[in-house]
């Protein structure tokens, strides 16, 4: 019975968010696939926890286009119908062709009190960033948009600020992903298109952090990652695994003799942990917070 309902998720398969409530995210990729998958992913989440959700589209024209494809998931659908989440165009936020950060920021703080008046648990907010950026932005305009974020409430306050690869130089890109929590990467963003599991950097920890089933679906796609782009000592934030398998497990090892640090791990990790022996391994360290 468990294979029969897992070929059938693997066949539409339903990506959790990387991001946890009150976080700030950015997520940086060319492939407009993945910026969907991933920002639905978001708001699928703020739904469950009872937030007020919002989407912020490029324009109204995108807009349309996102509603539609929203539209194709039966919950965000719903979510549309009640009202509990909407998805419009971004203009209303931006000044003079570029976006003006306190202004945008000052009404995001507006809303999430409203939010909050209205009997919400809090606000999401996911909003594609691409046309309200300067495409080589600066140390002043980069250091007010940081200065800017950090003055938000992180307690019941979620955003996902999305940005096209493809528009921005590596430098630029680089810089905007340091302002932020949680960074998914170009090539983060990727894992998970065959199976149900999201991956981001979290600054503070200095750890990827893993959400959803960590399986044969996405073991390949994620041992390819890690051999390509994790070359050190690899810390795994494991928490919000909720099925893990031997391949998948297999796939966290990456290059021989690297060292991997956990410094969490949910009850599904942990059980194959011990089946495994990798709680004796000398190469595997388990942080307090595994305990």
């Amino acid at each position: 019975m468990r294979s029969m309902i897992r070929t059938a998720h693997w066949q539409l398969p339903q990506v959790p968010s990387v991001v946890r409530p009150g976080e700030h995210a950015c997520c940086r990729t060319g492939v407009a696939a993945d910026r969907t998958r991933l920002v639905h992913a978001f708001l699928r989440d703020g739904l469950r926890r009872g937030d007020r959700v919002e989407y912020l589209c490029r324009d109204d024209e995108s807009a349309e286009a996102a509603v539609a494809s929203a539209a194709k998931d039966h919950e965000l659908r719903a979510a549309l119908a009640r009202k509990t989440l909407t998805i419009r165009g971004a203009q209303g936020h931006a000044a003079n062709g570029t976006r003006d950060v306190q202004r945008m920021l000052v009404t995001v703080r507006e809303e999430h009190r409203r939010a909050l008046a209205d009997g919400h648990t809090g606000l999401s907010i996911a909003g594609d960033l691409s046309a309200g950026v300067p495409r080589v932005a600066g140390n002043e305009w980069l250091g007010e948009y940081k200065r800017a974020l950090d003055l938000l409430d992180h307690t019941s306050l979620g955003l996902l600020c999305v940005y096209n690869q493809q528009r921005f130089p590596v430098a630029t890109l680089s810089n905007l992903a340091a302002a932020h929590d949680v960074d998914v990467t170009a090539e983060l963003a990727g894992v998970g298109r065959a199976g149900s599991l999201a991956a981001g950097w979290v600054r503070a920890d200095a750890a990827l952090r893993l959400a959803g089933e960590l399986d044969i679906a996405s073991a390949a796609d994620l041992s390819d990652v890690l051999a390509a782009h994790f070359h050190g000592p690899l810390r795994l934030d494991l928490a919000d695994v909720s099925f893990v398998d031997v391949f998948g497990m297999r796939a966290l090892r990456g290059r021989t003799g690297q060292r991997l640090t956990i410094v969490a791990a949910s009850d599904s990790v942990r059980r194959l942990l011990e089946l495994l022996g990798w709680d004796t391994d000398p190469d595997i360290a388990l942080e307090p917070a595994f305990a």
